[in-house]
């Protein structure tokens, strides 16, 4: 859960959600206090039970401040996205400014932008088309 201190480092992180979780731009990435990733990198849906997705962490971990950083796509097709901060031990200290500020650019953010960006050019272009290039027809 978000802010719990374990005692113990837990084998994977585990995350349920209301609605079943598509395929695709699915992720956990969990971080220690220095940015390093702790996780075994292989996000995966569970087969028998479809709102549930895992990601196995690395053994051993150290008592540290650590967060998890996911995102997923619901049968709607929505993306979600947040971060659960939680600790192994006690929770002294918190996470470097400088690394923590760092995520992953959402595909559907990334992909609306594109869009935008593209119609905002062909709309200026033809503005300065029609401005600066185009006569029109010549007056009989």
């Amino acid at each position: 859960g978000e802010n719990s201190e374990l005692k113990t480092a837990p084998a994977q992180v585990e995350i349920e959600f209301n609605e079943p979780v598509e395929e695709g731009f699915h992720y956990i990435k969990v971080y220690n206090s220095n940015g390093d990733r702790v996780d075994m990198d292989k996000t995966e849906i569970k087969k028998d039970n479809n709102h549930i997705m895992t990601v196995k962490l690395k053994k051993n971990l150290p008592h540290d401040v650590y967060r998890a950083e996911w995102n997923a796509v619901s049968a709607d097709g929505h993306p979600v996205s947040g971060v659960i901060p939680f600790s192994i031990g006690k929770a002294d200290g918190g996470f470097s400014s400088q690394k923590a500020s760092v995520s992953a650019l959402n595909p559907g953010t990334a992909a609306d932008r594109a869009i935008l960006y593209t119609a905002l050019s062909l709309f200026i272009g033809t503005v300065f088309f029609h401005l600066f290039w185009y006569k029109g027809k010549p007056e009989k």
